[in-house]
């Protein structure tokens, strides 16, 4: 059966039809290794050959990987291919990597809508993310965080409720975690050199005893810290009040805390127009099942004691690591618990608290541990890591989040920039183009793909060009398709008539020569490569109207089409 688009090619009017044969792609077959988890197995049953194993897995609509046991004759369907062990005599397959033709349709109304500092990201405050032995007031982070704006910084981490503030009448002894006026006036200086707003985090835990005798907040010491911001000149965003704290403290007794902080930041700002925002609480951390569940709970009666205590909660803010790697970042199936776990968060809040917010406030992909500083370890200083950050930013977007906050800009080995040189990393790059041409109105996308390893999304266009990213002219009406293709075949998208018809900039980023698992990659071809202070040009092309757009083999591309949808003018 051949699948057929017409096209009306203009100025000519030239009408052309596109034809391609759609068929089963062959099995392509590793040895002596089991691909999916025993959880991923849905069906098994007996066959004659590997290749009938294979033929059930491409008829199944819900298969992407399928191993076959020599010695039983037993075949396993598997519904995730995110695992891969050795075994002698198994023989396996994903499916889903040999598929080459696809359909994506576009739905032309906004289903969400972020802010304009949607791709934020974090300076954590800990010291094994190097915060104490860093130089802020550097000019070269300085430059590189300008050019990773518009977004927001926020200050927070684990080391947060460490952290003593020098300020007034309080001293820091002996304590590490001495947040001085040096320390402090360099983080603020490096934000408004970012021109980037700050959500500031204070330690929940200087505590007193209230009337009642209670244990609650004390907030001298951030009264202390911020008198002297508003002296010194500092604005905020907004304040969160403690980081991780959910198995230390009740959802009922943050929300009092919360009550307090009211209090302060309206004391210290009585001019309303100019006060900053409420965040939190910053609870740890959706993954996947019993941890995520656990976590709504405490944001659903955290907002429900917030709301009845009077708190002005802006947004709810949680922290995510579904922990991928190399191997996880090119697998569809383990990328949707992004999703997922939106759309558990939304299903609850939607009601608990309809009118706030919903913040992705620390979010990184994976918790990372405390390694040295140095090239001994890059997990996620890597090619491959892209493909989550960007669907990690699409899907939180598609899903109704206001703000997505990276973990972190730098630190450790799963920031955006390299630790021990400044040196940008693939993720920070690919962060710059989601800036420069993913704008605030989200569109819905579905790609015909069982796999999920070819992704599609879509915004209205963003209306301020970036100086680094040229080539296309930011007009009203245009629309920004970003695709991801995870396998390790070309695809062949079939486009929606809306976009077939247009001609678009192609911003394609590609592996380097060190492969996915390396810091390396290209742009439309061409090595990104950064010298101190200078970051190059990322240049779009212009590519004519087709109803088929091909994606090379493990690729990202963003496509800014100059199309006029009613939706995005």
């Amino acid at each position: 059966m051949n699948r057929c688009y017409s096209a009306v090619l203009l100025p000519s009017l030239l009408i052309t039809t596109y034809c391609w044969p759609s068929m089963a792609a062959p099995c392509q077959f590793q040895h002596d290794v089991v691909i999916g988890s025993s959880d991923a197995t849905y069906d098994r049953f007996l066959v004659k050959a590997v290749t009938d194993c294979c033929s059930r897995c491409q008829d199944d609509g819900k298969c992407v990987a399928f191993t076959f046991e020599s010695d039983t004759s037993m075949c396993y369907l598997k519904s995730s291919s995110s695992t891969k062990v050795s075994k002698s005599g198994a023989i396996s397959g994903i499916v889903g990597s040999a598929s080459t033709s696809f359909n994506l349709t576009l739905s032309e109304t906004v289903v969400s809508t972020t802010l304009p500092t949607y791709k934020s990201w974090n300076i954590d405050s800990s010291a094994d993310r190097q915060f104490f032995t860093r130089n802020l007031s550097n000019p070269e982070l300085h430059y590189l965080a300008k050019y990773s704006m518009p977004g927001l910084l926020r200050f927070g981490g684990t080391g947060n409720d460490d952290l003593v503030y020098a300020f007034g009448n309080t001293t820091c002894g002996n304590s590490p975690t001495c947040l001085n006026q040096s320390w402090f006036d360099n983080l603020m200086d490096f934000a408004n050199e970012a021109n980037a707003p700050v959500i500031f985090g204070l330690s929940i835990k200087p505590r007193r005893t209230d009337d009642k005798g209670n244990k609650v907040w004390d907030p001298t010491n951030a009264r202390q810290l911020l008198t002297y911001a508003i002296q010194a000149g500092y604005t905020f965003y907004g304040f969160e009040l403690g980081n991780e704290q959910n198995n230390d403290y009740h959802p009922e007794q943050e929300a009092s805390d919360f009550v307090i902080l009211q209090d302060l930041i309206v004391s210290l700002w009585p001019d309303e127009s100019h006060r900053p925002k409420i965040l939190g609480p910053d609870p740890h951390s959706m993954r996947t099942g019993s941890s995520t569940e656990s976590t709504i709970r405490f944001l659903k009666e955290f907002a429900l004691n917030c709301s009845a205590k009077g708190v002005d909660l802006y947004a709810l803010t949680h922290h995510e690591y579904i922990e991928v790697d190399v191997n996880s970042s090119f697998d569809g199936n383990y990328l949707d618990n992004t999703a997922e776990i939106a759309i558990a968060v939304n299903a609850t809040l939607s009601q608990a608290a309809p009118n706030v917010l919903r913040f992705a406030g620390e979010i990184g992909p994976h918790n990372g541990g405390s390694p040295p500083c140095d090239h001994t370890s890059m997990r996620w200083a890597t090619f491959a890591d892209s493909f989550w950050y960007m669907d990690s930013l699409a899907a939180k977007a598609r899903h109704g989040y206001a703000a997505h906050c990276r973990q972190n800009f730098i630190g450790i080995d799963y920031g955006l920039l390299d630790c021990s040189t400044n040196q940008p990393l693939p993720d920070y790059y690919a962060g710059i183009l989601w800036g420069a041409t993913m704008g605030t109105k989200v569109l819905s996308v579905t790609v015909s793909d069982r796999s999920h390893n070819v992704r599609g999304y879509a915004h209205c266009s963003a209306s301020n060009a970036s100086p680094l990213v040229q080539g296309w002219n930011p007009k009203p009406g245009q629309v920004t398709l970003l695709l991801l293709n995870l396998n390790t075949a070309s695809a062949n998208i079939s486009l929606p008539r809306v976009l077939g018809t247009s001609t678009y900039t192609a911003f394609r980023l590609t592996q380097g020569s060190d492969g996915v698992a390396g810091q390396s990659l290209q742009l439309n071809g061409d090595v990104l490569e950064y010298s101190t202070m200078k970051l190059p040009t990322m240049s779009g092309t212009t590519e004519p109207a087709s109803p088929l757009l091909v994606m090379a083999p493990q690729s990202i591309g963003f496509f800014v089409f100059d199309v006029e949808l009613a939706a995005c003018t």
